[in-house]
């Protein structure tokens, strides 16, 4: 599994668990040294924070990662107790990327003509699931969910072939 990490991006948080064989080890002790990055496949190097247990007795380990422990594509972390013996060994590997799900729903990057993608789900949201006036004639419209405004107008023929469409993403 795969969890996405932005790239150069400071604050970001993974959570997993520690292990003692097929237990959960709810309170591993935690010390410097025992977790550390390689970034685009470099040498390891402690973490900057000492990742944390949370909550406390909860098993739950959190690792922050800074903005320079996100600057590369391959981001790994391994988990080993210098101390011996009190989880097993771990490791994880990240794929960074530049853009989030985030990032594409509250862009203003036009993918199509001149329609953004907030614009074109907008549209698709009318056509799949809006009401629909004018069936069955030369103009036929489909509106948005609220039913507010017309996301969809379209000049048809006879034989129901779109001549003119006009959209309305806003």
């Amino acid at each position: 599994m795969s969890v996405p990490i932005a790239r150069n991006t400071a604050g970001q948080e993974v959570y997993f668990f520690l292990f003692s064989g097929a237990d959960i080890n709810l309170t591993p002790t935690i010390a410097a040294g025992d977790f550390q990055i390689s970034i685009d496949g470099g040498a390891f190097a402690n973490l900057a924070t000492l990742p944390t247990v949370t909550p406390a007795a909860g098993g739950q380990v959190r690792v922050q990662l800074s903005q320079a422990e996100t600057n590369g594509v391959s981001i790994s972390i391994r988990a080993i107790d210098q101390a011996g013996g009190d989880w097993d060994d771990v490791s994880l590997t990240f794929r960074t990327t530049v853009r989030t799900v985030d990032d594409l729903l509250h862009s203003s990057e036009v993918y199509e003509g001149t329609l953004t993608h907030k614009e074109i789900v907008r549209i698709l949201l009318a056509a799949l699931a809006g009401l629909s006036t004018g069936g069955g004639t030369a103009s036929v419209a489909f509106r948005d969910v609220g039913d507010t405004k017309d996301r969809i107008a379209a000049t048809v023929t006879v034989n129901g072939n779109r001549t003119v469409i006009a959209l309305d993403g806003s």
